[in-house]
């Protein structure tokens, strides 16, 4: 019975690393391959530049069908629209396309342009806006739960362990 329980302990112990480093990669995996690009747009100093890495984060999206939804999880709030997000993005897109295809495009629309995507893009902190939970739409409500309780697992493997060590 004492090894059960050391057992049930290990495992109660070891599963919330397992969901959170598996969260931990899935973000970061989105953050290499999207926001990361979507920054890149921003911080460019061409309209060239901004449009060849805001089509790759669109590329993206498309590929991984972030096109559409919410990513609510209880309360609906504009910004988790993630349709919006992605129109905005197009809309973006779109504009960046036509300029740089005008050959008398000055520097002063260029600048503008340029200002009014990084406006576009990041909030007023320099952080890429984007809907919350993104990363793991579209079954975000059930990851969310999922890493808000697996610590419970610890008070298990508390107890587990508490019995291991009781001497029956």
């Amino acid at each position: 019975m004492k090894t059960l329980f050391i057992i049930l302990c290990i495992v109660a112990i070891l599963v919330p690393f397992i969901v959170w480093g598996t969260s931990i990669v899935k973000a970061i995996q989105f953050d290499a391959n999207c926001i990361g690009y979507l920054r890149l747009s921003a911080d460019a100093n061409s309209v060239k530049l901004a449009e060849k890495h805001l089509s790759t984060a669109i590329t993206y999206l498309e590929e991984h069908d972030l096109t559409h939804g919410n990513t609510k999880i209880i309360i609906y709030r504009p910004e988790c629209d993630i349709g919006y997000w992605y129109e905005n993005l197009k809309s973006a897109q779109t504009q960046l396309q036509e300029l740089d295809a005008r050959e008398d495009l000055t520097e002063l629309e260029e600048s503008n342009a340029l200002m009014k995507l990084r406006e576009t893009i990041l909030n007023s902190g320099g952080w890429v806006t984007y809907p919350t939970h993104l990363v793991f739409y579209p079954s975000h409500v059930s990851w969310f739960w999922v890493n808000c309780l697996i610590w419970l697992l610890w008070i298990l493997a508390f107890i587990f362990g508490w019995c291991a060590s009781e001497q029956y």
